[in-house]
């Protein structure tokens, strides 16, 4: 199966289109300037350590989805597989194709931890330091 066209013709009209928008890229990254006291500082690394968490937690939830998605469409492949086969045995002129494993792949699974840095960056700032979007 060539995924080419479904590429040229489906997905890549949208990321040309996010990477020609003005003022956006994916390279975004952020400067963090301190507070100036050490109370200001010792907050921050209490935002650090919730941010740690925050993304612990979303990498477990993406595991957990993965480990089930992988499971139903496992199951899923199995049934289509039945059904192939016998579709097969029944109609052996049957114009029915294989299925293949690549059709029934865990898809609908992502890692949601751009909260995570949105959050901490929040609590940087309630601690006296500063936080800048810097656009690559």
């Amino acid at each position: 199966m060539n995924i080419f066209p479904f590429f040229k013709l489906v997905l890549l009209p949208p990321l040309t289109a996010l990477l020609l928008l003005p003022g956006c890229s994916l390279f975004n990254h952020y400067e963090y300037s301190p507070p100036a006291t050490h109370q200001g500082k010792q907050c921050v690394t209490h935002c650090l350590s919730d941010k740690q968490r925050c993304e612990f937690s979303a990498q477990s939830l993406y595991e957990q989805c993965l480990s089930g998605e992988e499971q139903t469409a496992n199951q899923t492949y199995l049934a289509a597989m039945q059904n192939y086969y016998f579709t097969k045995q029944h109609n052996p002129n049957s114009h029915i194709s294989q299925p293949s494993k690549y059709d029934y792949k865990a898809k609908s699974c992502f890692k949601n931890d751009s909260k995570c840095t949105r959050y901490y960056n929040q609590c940087y700032e309630l601690c006296g330091g500063s936080v800048v979007l810097v656009k690559d």
